[in-house]
């Protein structure tokens, strides 16, 4: 489930909480019952105060049931694990995970901010317009675009930026794109180009492989992105939309490009599909495009 609120709507621990959450150099922060706020950063782990007093019991339920609802703090009880989402106008997306542990709740906090990086930005030192022409990016061929690599956030990352790039590039007006991800680090803008509809599992949709029945029920034309294409279950469907003019982007995270390829190769009796060579190789990421 996801709610919109305010910061102005919420008492000052709330609102620390909040503001803290989606401070510049914070990835995640976690709340436990008897200590101090949890920040994980670039640089480490840090406990901060917050001019807050350890979170005892109560102040715990409290921040429960304002980030998921007096209803998922009830289902907390039966189902000791429950995802929810903030939308917070003008500052993003939080993902919200609440679980059980030392019998007592904890939260889970994960910013997703404005994406503002570019292609150039996130593969530097590429020649990017060389490389794209040669696996006909530029063209409307039936295939699927997988970016792989042993750092998921930096796999996405590429995967946002080719979203963006895609509608710029081909001139398109009014595309629609549709991503299916977990977790849903990045809020994709909407252009004159392309209007981007994101979707999270757990939250938006039940899983990677409902997300892509749901589209290729709906006929959903343009571009789809998933961030994470590992379950060898979903890559049937991606051919068969492909093949009809889908344009897919798809990462497989934790995978070198050597692996990605044996990944692509156990899947041609599913997807009927043969990897060309790398499409751009940095130390981060390696880029592939599947012809079908």
């Amino acid at each position: 489930m996801l709610k919109t609120v305010t910061l102005l709507s919420q008492d000052l621990s709330e609102r620390a909480i909040l503001q803290r959450a989606f401070t510049d150099d914070v990835e995640e922060m976690i709340l436990v019952t008897g200590s101090f706020p949890i920040t994980r950063t670039a640089n480490g782990i840090s406990n901060l105060c917050l001019d807050m007093e350890r979170i005892n019991p109560a102040l715990m339920t409290k921040f429960t049931r304002a980030f998921l609802g007096e209803t998922g703090l009830e289902a907390l009880a039966v189902v000791p694990m429950q995802v929810g989402g903030l939308s917070i106008p003008g500052q993003g997306r939080l993902h919200v995970s609440a679980f059980l542990q030392r019998g007592a709740p904890a939260i889970f906090l994960r910013a997703s901010r404005p994406f503002q990086k570019t292609l150039q930005d996130v593969l530097p030192g590429a020649n990017l317009d060389a490389c794209l022409a040669h696996l006909s990016y530029n063209e409307q061929v039936p295939g699927v675009y997988v970016v792989a690599g042993k750092v998921p956030e930096n796999v996405h990352a590429v995967l946002a930026a080719l979203v963006i790039d895609s509608a710029a590039r081909h001139g398109q007006q009014g595309a629609m794109t549709m991503t299916i991800e977990h977790p849903l680090r990045f809020l994709i803008p909407h252009s004159r180009e392309q209007v981007v509809l994101q979707r999270e599992v757990g939250i938006d949709v039940e899983s990677f492989l409902a997300g892509i029945k749901q589209a290729e029920l709906a006929s959903l034309q343009g571009t789809i992105m998933i961030n994470n294409a590992l379950d060898a279950d979903i890559w049937p469907g991606i051919a068969r939309m492909a093949i009809l003019g889908t344009r897919f982007l798809v990462g497989l995270p934790t995978l070198s490009a050597h692996e990605a390829q044996i990944f692509l190769a156990e899947q041609r009796s599913k997807t009927a599909s043969s990897c060309t060579t790398s499409l751009v190789q940095t130390d981060a990421v390696s880029v592939l495009f599947c012809r079908l």
